[in-house]
C-alpha cells in the first residue's frame, strides 16, 4: 500500500470521514510492521500542529500539508518515506474504532500521573454492590468486596483501576479509549460492555458486547462477545476461551451462580456476597458443587450447599463454619 494512500486515509480518519473499509485497510497495514506503531505518534503531533479545520475533506491537500510540516524537520532523513508511513499507523492506533491495537504504556501513565488529575475511590463492602455513573455516560457495577479508583479528568483518556470485580457498560468514544487496569492487565475499549474479575489469583475479562483489547507487558488478545481472557497473576500468557457472558455476569442481577466449583472457592464467594467469614473443613474443601440462587438469604444457600455434599453448618453472628 502506497504511503500517500495510507496518509490520506489516516487524515480522513482524524477528520472523522474515513469509512469502515478504509479503517479496516489501515488496521491491516498496522499489523504488518511494529515500526508503524512508533511513528504514528508523530502523525498525531503533526495533526495537532496543522490543526486541520476544513469542513470538506480533501486528502491530497491534507497529505501535502502533513508532508510540508514534517519535511521541514526531517528533510535530510533518507528513510523518511518509511518513517512517515509508520507514523500514520501509530496515530491510528491511538484512536482506531474498528478493531483495537496496543496502546503505548505511557498513555496509561499519563492519565495516572498528570499533576492536575483528580480521582475518587469507590468501595463496595462485602454484602453490597454499587452502581457508579460516570460523566461520559458510562456505567460501572461494582461487585461486593471490590474497589475502583476513577480518574475524573477524561479530557484525554478515560482510565480506572480495579481490584475485585466490576461490570462495565462504556459509552462509545472513538477519540478517548476507556482503559481498565487490573493487576498487570490492561483492558482497552472504545465503547462496549464487559466484566473484569481479579478474584481467585487470576484476572478474567469477559465480553458481553463489542470488541475489547486485553494486554500485559508481553502479550495481547482481542475479544469478541462471549469470549473470555484469563491471565494468572504470576504469568504473562493470556488464555482465551469461549464462554457464556450472561452466566459470568449474572451477579449484577443479584443471581448467585457457581458451576462445578470447589466448596473452598464457593465459600470465598459467599463471604463477599453476604459479608461474613466462612471456615470450611479441610475434608470437604475440594468437593465440587453447582448452584443458582436468585435473591436468596444466606441460610437458604447454606442449607442447599450442605445438603448436596452431606455436610453441616453453623452460624454465629458473622462467623460461619461448614463441616
Amino acid at each position: 500500500m502506497e504511503d500517500k494512500y495510507i496518509s490520506g486515509i489516516i487524515a480522513k480518519y482524524l477528520a472523522n470521514e474515513a469509512n469502515a473499509e478504509e479503517q479496516h485497510l489501515l488496521l491491516e497495514w498496522i499489523a504488518e510492521d511494529p515500526l508503524h506503531q512508533q511513528v504514528f505518534l508523530e502523525y498525531c503531533n503533526v495533526w495537532q500542529e496543522v490543526n486541520y479545520p476544513a469542513p470538506v475533506f480533501n486528502d491530497t491537500i491534507a497529505f501535502e500539508k502533513f508532508k510540508h510540516i514534517i519535511y521541514k524537520e526531517k528533510s535530510n532523513n533518507k528513510y523518511w518515506q518509511v518513517i512517515m508511513a509508520a507514523a500514520c499507523v501509530a496515530a491510528l492506533l491511538f484512536v482506531f474504532s474498528y478493531f483495537f491495537v496496543l496502546l503505548p504504556p505511557y498513555s496509561i501513565q499519563h492519565a495516572n500521573n498528570t499533576a492536575d488529575t483528580t480521582s475518587i475511590l469507590r468501595f463496595a463492602p462485602p454484602g453490597k454492590k454499587i452502581t457508579i455513573k460516570l460523566a461520559d455516560g458510562s456505567e460501572i457495577k461494582l461487585n461486593s468486596g471490590s474497589t475502583i479508583k476513577i480518574y475524573q479528568d477524561f479530557s484525554k483518556q478515560r482510565f480506572v483501576r480495579l481490584q475485585g470485580e466490576a461490570f462495565f457498560k462504556i459509552a462509545h468514544d472513538t477519540v478517548r479509549p476507556f482503559v481498565v487496569e487490573a493487576n498487570a492487565t490492561k483492558t482497552t475499549v472504545l465503547g462496549t460492555s464487559f466484566n473484569v474479575n481479579t478474584f481467585d489469583s487470576v484476572t478474567q475479562v469477559t465480553v458481553a458486547s463489542g470488541k475489547v483489547l486485553v494486554q500485559n507487558e508481553l502479550a495481547h488478545a482481542f475479544l469478541l462477545p462471549n469470549q473470555q481472557a484469563t491471565i494468572a497473576h504470576n504469568q504473562a500468557q493470556i488464555k482465551t476461551t469461549v464462554t457464556d457472558a450472561s452466566t459470568i455476569t449474572a451477579w449484577r442481577n443479584n443471581i448467585l451462580l457457581f458451576q462445578n466449583q470447589t466448596v473452598h472457592n464457593v465459600a470465598r464467594q459467599l463471604e463477599r456476597w453476604y459479608g461474613v467469614k466462612i471456615e470450611v473443613d479441610e475434608t470437604i474443601a475440594k468437593k465440587k458443587i453447582s448452584g443458582k440462587f436468585i435473591n436468596e438469604n444466606m441460610r437458604t444457600v447454606l442449607e442447599a450447599i450442605t445438603y448436596s455434599i452431606h455436610a453441616s453448618y453453623t452460624v454465629n453472628n458473622s462467623q460461619v463454619k461448614i463441616y
